[in-house]
């Protein structure tokens, strides 16, 4: 039987303090890895706005140097653009880092492409909640209008209504 002395009642605290120990580091394990979880998922919902907002950039930029040069392989650029923000041509990788200004000075594509997906299941796949998601729609069609604005000037531009 269980007696009741200075040596084990030693004995019961220290497990007791060991258990608890234990405890303290499993769930310190669990706080660290979501937070690890957290941190990915804001970096990566940061870089896939950002990629919306450079995609926006390029647009503008591509068509109006188009305009200005009249040189027909800006709007080639300008619809690649397009079609890798819908999913239709390869993703190039990290496509929120600048690449368009890098390829049109030296030619040479500076980051190799991956597979295609578009910007929006990306998003959504990534955990944005339904209010970011709506905003996030939002944006990317105010940026959609401002693409058919500029296919209205381009067919202005070689002489189509």
């Amino acid at each position: 039987m269980f007696k009741c002395n200075a040596a084990n009642v030693a004995l019961v605290m220290n497990c007791v303090l060991l258990v608890c120990l234990v405890a303290c580091v499993v769930l310190c394990g669990i706080t660290m890895q979501r937070s690890y979880h957290t941190a990915q998922l804001l970096a990566n919902t940061k870089d896939l706005a950002q990629e919306l907002r450079q995609s926006s950039d390029d647009l503008t930029r591509l068509m109006r140097t188009y305009t200005a040069t009249n040189n027909a392989s800006y709007y080639d650029y300008f619809n690649q653009v397009i079609a890798i923000r819908n999913g239709e041509a390869p993703l190039v990788m990290e496509p929120w880092r600048n690449y368009w200004d890098l390829f049109l000075s030296t030619g040479v594509p500076p980051r190799p492409f991956g597979p295609a997906r578009a910007l929006l299941t990306r998003m959504e796949d990534a955990g944005f909640t339904e209010e970011e998601m709506k905003l996030l729609v939002k944006a990317k069609g105010e940026s959609d209008a401002l693409i058919d604005l500029e296919t209205v000037a381009y067919n202005a531009m070689i002489g189509r209504s």
